[in-house]
């Protein structure tokens, strides 16, 4: 049986860690991310003034970790999720996690919100936590992606890094 090299072993997590990330930039601020499969793919452009995030996922199960290089991002965040059916989206930052459930019978949308050490509570339009979701048009071609708007204090924030993770329920 073959003993590996401290050196084999560092340069194997290297290649491992950086295959699952990529790097790029939007406007003047560069970025990366790291996503936890291959068959998960998010990609970040654009748009006016509106970053847009949109994320493809052939497993339908996912997360990814996002980092800003230099100066925050602080303008609107979009989030375009190519997806059959939303039964979780959670946005990270800090000490907070934001997260939005579409009901797939009623397309109702609930969304909650934890701080560390903090039970998780229930969002209502007015908070400055709250996520603004367009549910996806079907339409005879391929139908449209979920739509999320990053909340207001997640852009107020500006945080460096921050994730997002993603469940598709028919997958």
């Amino acid at each position: 049986m073959r003993c590996w090299s401290r050196r084999e072993i560092v340069v194997g997590g290297i290649v491992l860690l950086l295959s699952a990330c990529s790097h790029g930039q939007v406007g003047d601020v560069g970025y990366s991310i790291a996503v936890n499969r291959n068959d998960n793919v998010v990609a970040i452009r654009q748009e006016a003034d509106t970053i847009v995030v949109a994320v493809e996922s052939a497993s339908g199960i996912g997360h990814a970790s996002i980092t800003w290089w230099g100066k925050p991002a602080p303008r609107p965040i979009v989030f375009l999720l190519h997806l059959n059916v939303l039964e979780q989206f959670s946005l990270r930052w800090a000490d907070r996690v934001v997260h939005v459930s579409v009901n797939s019978t009623s397309q109702t949308v609930t969304q909650s919100m934890q701080m560390a050490h903090s039970p998780e509570a229930i969002l209502m339009p007015d908070s400055p936590y709250w996520m603004d979701v367009t549910l996806p048009t079907q339409s005879t071609q391929e139908p449209s992606p979920f739509i999320i708007i990053a909340p207001a204090a997640f852009t107020a924030a500006a945080p460096n890094m921050w994730g997002i993770a993603w469940v598709d329920a028919y997958r």
